[in-house]
């Protein structure tokens, strides 16, 4: 996979494919700098062992991602900890079916503006779908969440508590 930790500065991926990898496929922790990723169109990111994303505990600076799906089996997306200074993005189609972890986490995220806008499909079987809570301002658009019952009890399918501005379409 790929880890970037502590980067400043301009980072840009361009027609990035990412797949096989056990354990987190793209990684982004404590950086203040400017990403930019575009996937290849028809791989992205596809995880099927581990967590196909994750952005944690940026110190400011921004992420942009586009071009081809996030595709995770496993562990999900998680955006948490951030202080992003200037709007961030990530315009992929997100498909995600978890079975260990919830399958969305973006949270305690503060600063600028955190912008999902591809389609977003989470399928869960007994684990929360989504949890999206305590950031300053999230931007989600044409989402769909739904947790199925696989004989366990159940789960709530999204958890949005705490955010001083979410705007959901």
């Amino acid at each position: 996979g790929v880890v970037i930790d502590q980067a400043m500065g301009v980072v840009n991926f361009d027609d990035l494919a990412i797949s096989g990898v056990t354990g987190t496929h793209f990684d982004l922790n404590n950086s203040n700098a400017t990403i930019t990723v575009t996937l290849d169109s028809t791989t992205g990111i596809t995880s099927t062992a581990g967590r196909a994303l994750e952005i944690t505990n940026l110190t400011g600076g921004s992420f942009a991602f586009d071009g081809g799906p996030i595709t995770d089996g496993d562990l999900g997306v998680h955006i948490n900890g951030n202080a992003v200074s200037v709007a961030s993005t990530i315009a992929n189609a997100l498909d995600i079916d978890n079975a260990s972890a919830i399958g969305l986490v973006i949270a305690n995220n503060t600063g600028g503006t955190i912008a999902l806008t591809g389609s977003i499909d989470i399928d869960s079987v007994d684990i929360q779908g989504a949890n999206i809570a305590s950031n300053t301002n999230v931007t989600i658009s044409d989402a769909s969440v739904s947790v199925l019952n696989g004989g366990g009890g159940g789960a709530l399918a999204l958890n949005m508590s705490n955010n001083a501005m979410l705007s959901a379409t």
